[in-house]
């Protein structure tokens, strides 16, 4: 039964009676302490494969048993017809609340345009939604970097957020709203910075493993890692990346790889990694400037410095890592990939 839980193709979340979760115990406890408080908004941003999705299984999990309801919305499953109307976006996140806590919507009945949409929302969540509830709701807000490309709908919703956090400080029914929202990206929307949910609430970013952390996966993967040598190799490759460690195990541990040829592979070719880093190279494409950016970064020996702008949104889309004040590619793997792949655009 552990070998049959092992040998899943590691895609998605790690699932929660999974033995290959390993824990952030700083960053979990936090979030489970956090969402106990009144009108709280936790915020957890990483980019793509850190992990954010097993921690919100996990946090979900933990407000269950706190006997909380809990909502999740996944913003990429929403229409983009809804996207392009303030108004239907609105009105279909109240019925998604609605349905998953059980309450027949009544939308119609409950929403009046003529004072605006945003205060028919507020109005529809506090006075018809809230005021059934008597225990705290968490609602996981996930992907909401897929907004960012709708402006106008970014910025009503990010205002109205902002208000109902500021609304918990004296409002009990808006104290049983948790909101935890998830990201990848940068937030490359215009917000005025009083109007926006990007500066409050408990920030969690999601670091890479250290060595202890792929040492006991790989151990839980069944492998004798016990010289810390192997490790070292892989971190080599790939650093501490989550995703990219859990898909080096299951290669070396399920289909017959050796550590040795899955390194050599993926620095000739992308290996096993191929899908995942074609994946950044098709943002990258979209992005001349920061393709320029990050041509300076794989072909320099040496850490380089880039403007605020260009840092900070490679550094979101997890292509790049800090040392110090300056910028070096995320990993290795990173640099031979993308410099075989930037020479044949010059």
């Amino acid at each position: 039964m552990l070998y049959q839980s092992i040998c899943v193709y590691p895609d998605g979340p790690v699932p929660l009676d999974s033995p290959l979760y390993i824990e952030r115990s700083l960053i979990e406890s936090l979030a489970y302490q956090e969402i106990t408080q009144p009108g709280c908004v936790i915020r957890i941003r990483a980019p793509r494969g850190m992990g954010k999705s097993s921690l919100v299984l996990r946090l979900l999990n933990f407000a269950q048993q706190q006997d909380y309801h809990t909502v999740k919305l996944d913003c990429q499953q929403i229409d983009t017809l809804s996207l392009h109307n303030v108004n239907q976006f609105l009105r279909c996140f109240c019925r998604q609340m609605a349905k998953a806590l059980g309450i027949e919507a009544n939308l119609d009945a409950n929403w009046d345009e003529e004072i605006g949409i945003k205060l028919s929302c507020s109005f529809y969540i506090k006075n018809y939604l809230l005021e059934q509830i008597r225990e705290p709701i968490v609602l996981v807000l996930e992907q909401v970097d897929c907004l960012f490309e709708y402006p106008q709908l970014a910025q009503e919703l990010f205002s109205l957020l902002r208000s109902w956090y500021e609304e918990a400080r004296r409002d009990r029914n808006w104290q049983k709203l948790r909101l935890v929202v998830v990201y990848s990206t940068e937030v490359s929307v215009s917000l005025d910075i009083n109007r926006s949910p990007f500066n409050i609430g408990l920030p969690l970013c999601l670091p890479e493993f250290t060595q202890q952390q792929v040492q006991e996966l790989a151990q839980r993967h069944g492998l004798n890692w016990d010289s810390r040598k192997e490790a070292r190799k892989l971190m080599s490759l790939i650093g501490g990346h989550p995703a990219l460690v859990r898909s080096a195990l299951y290669h070396v541990c399920c289909q017959g790889m050796t550590l040795d040829e899955l390194i050599a592979e993926a620095l000739a070719n992308g290996g096993v990694y191929r899908h995942y880093l074609w994946q950044h190279w098709i943002v990258l494409q979209e992005k001349p400037a920061l393709i320029q950016a990050y041509t300076q970064l794989v072909r320099s020996d040496q850490s380089i410095v880039l403007t605020p702008i260009e840092a900070y949104k490679l550094h979101s889309l997890g292509l790049v890592a800090y040392v110090g004040e300056r910028l070096i590619p995320r990993c290795e793997l990173y640099r031979a990939y993308f410099q075989k792949q930037l020479s044949v655009l010059h």
